[in-house]
């Protein structure tokens, strides 16, 4: 699980493992990993009781790392190895998992010209072709989509769309992506073309919710079902979707979604969302049935939480 808190904005990430009961727990936390919300890393003392990580049951830090400017997103391999972070900046560092050493910085002349924050990356699904070795996508506020090979730090495909770009998210034969924003849309890609074959929105309708009226953060593909996938945003709903329809087929209400805050455990049972308000932040949910699990952990309740990963 991964827990990112954001209560401001600081360049330090911190990496957690251990577990709450019986579940594995690995975070990094907003308390030293967060969005930003005008402030800088200097407002922000480490060992203060505003960057001080509320820690509970077992776990313990890892490591820390200044990355020197504000983390605005985060991601780990699909082996584990390394991770990469998104900047406020627009660029993306790469480092290893176990030592906490910078790899690689992802940058080229259009993120150097914008400036703009990295929204959301996602590494490409490992299927055991070498095309899709080393390779992530990255979202940009300035509308920008970015394919870069990240040992080579070459940038090998971008697309450019209208408004701001918040999330993005492979089909787990990677065959497919699909993007979202601020325009209440999303946008589904071949990933060969990378040419778009399917707009998902909702209908006209006024007595059905079977689509986002608003900004959209989140998106993740169940690990199993090829063409199921969840949606999170502004609209206090996570949606659910078959990648063949333009419309979403059913959906839970509650969750307020503001960052990358939805995912799906490998068995494909439980749905986590995290939420930007300060009581039933965290929640587990029951995937087929759309019921409510759980709110966990207890020790976070009362903080504002807009990443996940289990």
């Amino acid at each position: 699980m991964l827990l990112k808190k954001p209560n401001g904005s600081t360049s330090s990430l911190s990496s957690y493992t251990g577990s709450v009961g019986s579940k594995p727990l690995v975070t990094k936390s907003r308390s030293k990993l967060k969005q930003a919300v005008g402030r800088t890393s200097s407002d922000f003392e480490i060992g203060s009781s505003t960057t001080t990580p509320i820690l509970d049951g077992c776990i313990k830090i890892l490591n820390t790392i200044d990355v020197g400017i504000a983390v605005m997103c985060s991601q780990f391999s699909p082996d584990g190895r390394i991770f990469a972070v998104g900047l406020r900046d627009g660029k993306i560092k790469m480092y290893s998992r176990e030592a906490g050493t910078h790899l690689h910085t992802l940058s080229d002349s259009e993120v150097k010209m914008h400036q703009l924050p990295v929204t959301a990356i996602r590494f490409k699904p490992d299927t055991g072709s070498q095309k899709h070795k080393n390779t992530l996508i990255a979202s940009y506020a300035s509308g920008h989509i970015k394919f870069w090979h990240y040992t080579t730090q070459e940038c090998m495909h971008t697309t450019v769309q209208t408004g701001q770009t918040l999330a993005v998210a492979f089909s787990p034969s990677a065959a497919q992506y699909l993007t979202a924003g601020t325009n209440a849309q999303i946008t589904l890609y071949d990933e060969l073309t990378k040419q778009e074959t399917l707009t998902l929105q909702a209908s006209m309708s006024r007595d059905k919710m079977d689509g986002h009226r608003l900004r959209v953060f989140a998106i993740q593909y169940h690990p199993l079902n090829p063409h199921e996938f969840v949606s999170g945003g502004w609209d206090n709903t996570v949606q659910f979707w078959d990648d063949r329809c333009e419309h979403a087929v059913r959906r839970i209400s509650g969750p307020h979604i503001c960052g990358e805050g939805l995912d799906i455990d490998d068995k494909g049972r439980h749905l986590l969302t995290a939420s930007w308000r300060k009581h039933n932040a965290l929640q587990v949910w029951d995937y087929s049935t759309g019921t409510l699990q759980t709110d966990v952990p207890p020790g976070l309740t009362t903080s504002l939480v807009n990443i996940s990963e289990h």
